[in-house]
């Protein structure tokens, strides 16, 4: 039985590979908020079962009956993409609130866009390294450092793609970068943040300039961002430890270098084996342990409440597993990733594994729409990328967590932008407007340098929604 549900995850994770393909053959961008959920759920839910189920290979899972729980896990999943893809086609939740929100700061030039990525660097050294060691302020002074330094990455991607051939940008680009990942790690040797930045150079890349001209062309910049980025992610896999707060800046790096890149692949690609721990929660809840009704939907909410002011501050799930699976010998603060499924059925799934798809499937569509709509507009579409490693994670879980960390990010990415360029306008720099219709063509110079990148077909395509209808700015 282990192996013909292996086999039904193996298909499962095919045919919503091939749902995302057909999506983007039909003009949906490759890059979304939906596209990266779905690649977390695949990865901590769809591989990690057919990983566990198809070598029996359950690690500290403490799965007793792999067979009748893997049933019914394999239901529960299934259940939630079918109540999620309803939702997700209905809007329902979402109240209309993407047609309520927009910007009226005007798309910046190139020159000015890379000058506010700089400001807005300067913000999260702020964040980071002064006010994050103000009391009570500081977790969330952590949470919007990483945003801010994600959301400088996004801006200074848009525009270098702008340019990829242009020395400057290519130098003002990898520096800044590297400067984030440097804000990120500090102290930290977590994955989360990084893989924020990283994956906000792709996003900023993409909708600044990549999705606009042919893959035969896009191809070789937009590789060598992934190829970096998936290189980075593999080796905080490889070489992270339970003691990240402990872990020295020098000592980070070093060991950053001597990683196994291969091993960290690997383990990435594995998903952590969320999919037994989500199958230790359905044997048992609510039998051993009584169901903890919307548990995660309240810690998102009371996740800003310094635990100081209140002792009775409700605990992550994953933590509460680690006494309660008899796992030992590990540093304070120690977690498991109880998967996304494993949180529905803790928080009760009668109530939970229809109410969670369409509260996240309304999320994430509300995301996408105003990236369709503002699509040529930084102030709307690099915000909507800085939280896109907490949206991969959710089917990781902490479900409550993580969803709180990515709305304040990005809440706080979209005000410190505005503020930010606010404050460089008012200390006398001169802010340069993008006058065309298309933004990535800011001269004649520009566009007679890269009319050969530009494929026709992609630009003329470029703003419209579903039905063919441009969307207004």
């Amino acid at each position: 039985m282990e192996f013909l549900l292996s086999i039904y995850f193996v298909t499962l994770f095919v045919s919503v590979v091939g749902v995302m393909a057909y999506r983007v053959s039909r003009g949906a961008p490759l890059l979304s908020l939906l596209h990266f959920f779905l690649a977390g759920l695949l990865i901590f839910q769809v591989s990690s079962g057919a990983i566990m189920l198809g070598l029996r290979a359950y690690g500290e899972t403490n799965v007793q009956e792999p067979a009748t729980t893997g049933v019914w896990y394999a239901l529960m999943v299934t259940t939630f993409l079918i109540i999620f893809a309803v939702g997700w086609k209905t809007k329902a939740l979402t109240f209309g609130l993407q047609n309520r929100i927009g910007t009226s700061q005007a798309v910046p030039t190139s020159a000015t866009m890379m000058a506010l990525a700089w400001g807005v660097l300067g913000a999260a050294v702020l964040f980071r390294f002064v006010l994050a060691f103000v009391p009570v302020f500081s977790q969330l002074s952590l949470i919007i450092a990483s945003a801010l330094a994600s959301a400088s990455v996004g801006l200074a991607a848009w525009a270098w793609a702008r340019h990829w051939g242009n020395p400057t940008f290519v130098v003002l680009f990898g520096s800044l970068l590297l400067c984030a990942i440097a804000i990120v790690i500090f102290q930290n040797f977590g994955r989360r943040d990084v893989a924020s930045v990283l994956i906000a150079a792709l996003w900023g890349a993409f909708h600044g300039h990549f999705k606009l001209i042919s893959i035969r062309r896009a191809v070789l910049p937009f590789a060598a961002i992934a190829t970096f980025g998936l290189v980075t992610l593999a080796a905080f896999t490889s070489a992270r430890t339970e003691k990240a707060a402990e872990t020295s800046f020098v000592e980070t790096i070093t060991r950053l270098f001597s990683a196994d890149i291969v091993r960290g692949l690997l383990d990435m690609g594995a998903g952590q084996e969320a999919a037994g721990y989500s199958m230790y929660l359905i044997e048992t809840r609510p039998e051993a342990t009584p169901y903890d009704p919307l548990h995660s939907m309240i810690y998102a909410v009371v996740s800003p409440v310094p635990r100081q002011f209140w002792e009775g501050k409700p605990n992550p799930l994953g933590l509460m597993m680690v006494p309660e699976m008899g796992i030992t010998k590990k540093s304070a603060g120690y977690n498991v990733g109880p998967g996304l499924i494993g949180h529905i059925v803790n928080d009760n799934p009668y109530i939970c594994l229809w109410l969670y798809p369409l509260v996240l499937a309304a999320l994430l569509r509300i995301g996408d729409d105003l990236v369709r709509k503002f699509a040529e507009n930084p102030f709307i579409v690099v915000p909507l990328g800085v939280a896109l490693a907490e949206i991969t994670a959710l089917s990781r879980g902490e479900l409550g967590l993580f969803l709180f960390r990515a709305v304040t990010a990005t809440l706080s990415a979209y005000v410190f932008m505005w503020v930010t360029a606010k404050i460089l306008v008012a200390l006398g720099m001169r802010y340069q407007a993008v006058l065309t219709d298309v933004a990535h063509v800011e001269d004649d110079a520009v566009m007679q340098e890269q009319s050969e990148l530009i494929d026709p077909t992609y630009a003329y395509t470029y703003g419209q929604d579903e039905n063919g209808h441009s969307s207004q700015l």
